[in-house]
């Protein structure tokens, strides 16, 4: 794995607000939300065999162009996203290295910027903190992306990256990401983990 350096984590901060869209690019947003609208229904359905997402309560942490809550909510869930900017009304603005809400709230924890954190180990330990017991948390990974370009703050490499900081959840899922209909192949890969009882 490998790690943007950043001055302090004011600069961090600054780099990736200005990677989030603010109400300047409306256009741009509009794009790139519908299309999102289409992978997410397609990704969250590997899901559905393992949850009910109906009257559950989940969250996306960064979710940028915020598709994800938007189908999350059409599926019946009571989903917010987290976003250093807010896009009412589907996310608020929060860091999700100190994710506002308290332990076991959530029965549905999502996120595909992994790549975008400052520190990996505290991202994931507010993921499991803030998920209840046999709950799901599913992350999407763009593995072997550089983080010496664009907004990414770190390169991971493979999942084990990211499952051994996880290693009492059971995984239900670890795979390349299929289908993937828009062809901008972003994301590749696939993880779904259930939190012990």
């Amino acid at each position: 794995m490998k790690q943007r350096e950043y001055k302090d984590y004011k600069a961090y901060v600054q780099h990736q607000k200005e990677a989030r869209w603010s109400g300047k690019e409306e256009g741009y947003f509009k794009l790139h939300h519908k299309k999102h609208l289409i992978e997410f229904r397609l990704w969250f359905a590997t899901a559905v065999p393992h949850i009910t997402f109906k009257d559950s309560r989940s969250i996306c942490l960064g979710p940028s162009f915020c598709a994800e809550v938007v189908i999350l909510r059409e599926l019946g869930s009571d989903c917010i996203g987290l976003d250093l900017i807010a896009t009412p009304p589907w996310s608020i603005a929060g860091d999700f290295h100190n994710v506002p809400f308290g332990d076991k709230e959530f029965d549905f924890v999502y996120s595909n910027a992994l790549d975008h954190a400052n520190d990996l180990n505290k991202f994931v330990s507010e993921a499991k903190r803030i998920v209840k017991p046999n709950g799901l948390i599913m992350f999407h990974l763009h593995l072997g992306q550089g983080c010496d370009r664009g907004y990414e703050s770190m390169s991971i490499q493979i999942p084990e990256d990211i499952l051994h900081r996880l290693p009492e959840f059971e995984v239900l899922l670890n795979q390349p990401i299929d289908p993937y209909p828009s062809g901008s192949r972003n994301m590749n890969w696939t993880l779904l983990l259930r939190k012990p009882k």
